[in-house]
This record gives C-alpha cells, structure tokens and sequence, in this order.
C-alpha cells in the first residue's frame, strides 16, 4: 500500500456516498491530482500526436 497505514487511535477523516457507508474510503486529494493530471497529460499528448501538433 503506497500510503502509510493508520496509527490506532488517530483519528482519520472518512467519505463516503449518502446512504452507502460500504463505499467508505479515507480521502488522499494529493494523490488524486497526480493520477488525474497524469492522465490528462497523456491524453493531451495523445491527441497531439493524432492531430499532427506534435
């Protein structure tokens, strides 16, 4: 797991969707604005190289 687990005791904010507590997850906004920019990134690139702008 690329995130450091938890100490007990510590307490951790948990999101989850209204009515559906089994989709919790702990929030890691750092790490969801790399994968998006990445991707974002790649299909910018992508569509450079399709177009003939690259």
């Amino acid at each position: 797991m690329p995130f450091p687990k938890p100490v007990i005791g510590e307490i951790i904010e948990i999101i989850y969707p209204e009515g559906h507590p089994e989709k919790a997850r702990i929030p890691y906004p750092v790490f969801r604005t790399l994968i998006y920019g990445a991707l974002g990134y790649a299909f910018v690139v992508l569509g450079m190289e399709l177009t003939g702008w690259w």
